[in-house]
């Protein structure tokens, strides 16, 4: 290749790195200087190496797109040589038959190179230099404002979380109440405590006896972290919420169909009401109960299919059971009269020992899952977390009315199950001893005998605002 060319060539590449590192430097100060746009606006800061990852990744890549437009292979080298030297296609024509070697063809390229030589590389420069030298300095002067903005910013105030005594002793009650709960399994219960015990020095030095004092946003950082693995390890002990789903998406039979969302739920009270419900289906009455058991007997055997047996044994085992039992209704050819009426028996029968086996099952998940969330809550009481803090938890499923009950709660003219009422009045707590019970019952059986029967020198009149107050109260319910 002849020298002179070469030597223009190197000249030219040498000025397309320039320009290019000036638009990716341009390019890597403005990309900077956008970075820093939400920290002033008061967004929390990158750090340090961030900013320059954002620099350096925006020049390099500005800065190669750049070169790549500008790439200076020979033939755009020629061609920019015949154009700036006023050489008409002397220096391409060489280029093209270099190889070549034709005589008349070797004197048209000792033109040429006299014509290089004659030029010089002097008069091969930056065109329009002075556009690439705005750019930077526009760039240089948007990051300059942009930092001078950053610099001059206040140092936002941290807001400290000093923790008292009354906290550290209702974690520490709290950490008892979890280890006496029965409701956790112990996989579960280890893992909340171990959870509460974080809690616990991250803002308590055991070894010293002294209170740590937290910037408040790491302060609900541990403690919201906390509260979702505690609210997953209890999720991770829910096994009706995976029996219930696949039950209610195996038909569209409207009380199984139901049944499965109760069960998912967690509702023991809809989930009794549902199975009463069925029971009706399987009534002497009806058309053919010997088809309703085997369709139902299918149905839930369909759903079975889907959730692994070893996720729930006993919840799995009864409802294999009650599908069994279901599918075992048969007619006894010797009473063909009384045919309908011992098929629903029989399917009769096995609902109802489905329905003990089965509730078993959803009050213990739903005794889990509450004593769950009790923990949680009182994290957040404990700590003061505000409500717009507290992170995303897993959301229970829906539950909807029993067959045969109105949105409220109430019976219908038909008869069915009635679920629990959205109504404060209406809502049921859990009564060791008596299960599930109205509000009111619970009271009324705690305290009201109490009053009357050793009123303690109580007065009259205090006593009868007591039972006016225990009146209101179930009054209010059974109006729903």
């Amino acid at each position: 290749m002849n020298g002179q060319f070469q030597a223009f060539k190197r000249k030219i590449i040498l000025l397309a790195v320039v320009k290019s590192c000036a638009v990716g430097i341009a390019a890597g100060l403005v990309a900077v200087a956008a970075a820093l746009l939400p920290y002033i606006a008061g967004a929390a800061m990158l750090s340090p190496m961030a900013y320059a990852g954002i620099g350096v990744g925006a020049a390099l890549v500005a800065g190669g797109a750049a070169y790549l437009v500008m790439l200076p292979t020979d033939r755009r080298i020629a061609r920019m040589l015949d154009s700036r030297l006023g050489l008409p296609e002397k220096v391409q024509t060489m280029i093209a038959y270099r190889d070549s070697a034709d005589s008349l063809v070797a004197i048209q390229r000792d033109d040429a190179q006299s014509a290089l030589a004659a030029a010089g590389t002097r008069r091969i420069g930056i065109r329009r230099a002075w556009a690439y030298a705005l750019a930077f300095i526009l760039a240089a002067g948007v990051f300059a404002t942009s930092l001078t903005f950053t610099l001059l910013k206040p140092e936002p105030e941290i807001s400290y979380a000093d923790t008292t005594d009354w906290q550290i002793a209702a974690l520490r009650e709290l950490m008892q109440d979890v280890e006496k709960n029965t409701a956790f399994q112990e996989e579960c219960r280890q893992t909340i405590l171990e959870e509460l015990n974080g809690i616990m020095d991250a803002v308590y030095d055991e070894q010293t006896q002294t209170m740590l004092s937290l910037p408040l946003d790491e302060l609900y950082s541990v403690v919201t972290g906390a509260m979702v693995d505690i609210d997953g390890a209890v999720q991770a002990t829910i096994t009706c919420e995976a029996y219930g789903l696949a039950l209610s998406q195996a038909t569209a039979d409207a009380e199984l169909n139901r049944m499965g969302i109760h069960i998912a739920a967690l509702n023991t009270n809809t989930v009794r009401a549902e199975f009463t419900n069925i029971k009706y289906k399987f009534d002497a009455t009806v058309e053919d109960p010997l088809q309703a058991a085997h369709d139902y007997a299918a149905v839930i055997d369909e759903a079975l299919l889907k959730v692994d047996s070893s996720l729930n044994a006993r919840l799995h085992e009864a409802l294999a059971a009650y599908a069994d039992a279901l599918a075992a209704v048969a007619v006894d050819e010797d009473g063909a009269e009384d045919a309908n009426r011992q098929a629903a028996l029989a399917a009769q029968q096995a609902t109802d020992d489905a329905t003990v086996e089965v509730s078993a099952m959803v009050n213990t998940d739903s005794l889990s899952r509450s004593a769950g969330k009790t923990v949680i809550y009182r994290l957040q009481e404990i700590f003061e977390i505000p409500d717009g803090v507290m992170p995303a938890l897993h959301v229970p499923v829906d539950d909807v009315p029993a067959s045969g009950s109105t949105e409220d709660g109430g019976k219908d003219e038909q008869g069915g199950g009635a679920t629990r009422p959205p109504s404060a009045y209406g809502s049921e707590i859990y009564w060791p001893g008596h299960g599930y019970v109205k509000y009111s019952e619970a009271l009324d059986g705690e305290y009201r005998n109490k009053f009357n029967e050793n009123d303690d020198g109580l007065g009259k009149d205090y006593l009868d605002f007591i039972n006016d107050y225990f009146n209101a109260i179930s009054d209010r319910e059974n109006a729903g």
